[in-house]
């Protein structure tokens, strides 16, 4: 398995970044690869809640289901997959700093699936990430037009 990390620390209060990022409605807004993503049992990302989601990677539509396996309020989420072609993985770790937030995403993921391009796979999911969290960062420090509140932008 392989394991991967980044992180970025943005400037914004703990809870406004924690409850963005763990909105899944709001996945396909800073997470660019990913096609579309839902609820498929439970009505909010609690441990058990299950979803699934399409990603389009290396020219592939990949769909896999997976279940929240931790979620601490503005600390940590994590997931990992129930059934899809790459198992794996995902962790969000959440931390307040001086500038705002800390997160740090960790991913796990058996990359079998890309077998034969799996040296390319992994750098560009590295890649991926790393400008995933770069728009997310962006999404949520720009400034609010004409609203106060993180909902506006939702």
């Amino acid at each position: 398995m392989t394991t991967f990390e980044t992180s970025v620390v943005i400037a914004r209060p703990l809870e406004d970044v924690f409850a963005f990022t763990t909105d899944i409605s709001n996945n396909t807004k800073w997470q660019k690869i990913l096609v579309d993503a839902g609820l498929t049992r439970g009505e909010t990302m609690d441990v058990g809640a299950t979803y699934r989601y399409t990603v389009k990677f290396m020219g592939k539509h990949i769909e896999t289901e997976a279940v929240v396996t931790a979620f601490e309020e503005n600390r940590a989420f994590s997931a990992k997959t129930l059934r899809g072609p790459v198992a794996g993985e995902f962790h969000l770790a959440f931390e307040p700093v001086y500038a705002g937030t800390a997160l740090t995403t960790r991913c796990k993921a058996e990359l079998g699936y890309f077998k034969y391009t799996k040296p390319i796979a992994l750098r560009l999911a590295k890649e991926q990430y790393r400008k995933d969290l770069d728009v997310l960062k962006h999404i949520l420090e720009a400034p609010p037009d004409d609203c106060e509140t993180l909902a506006c932008r939702q």
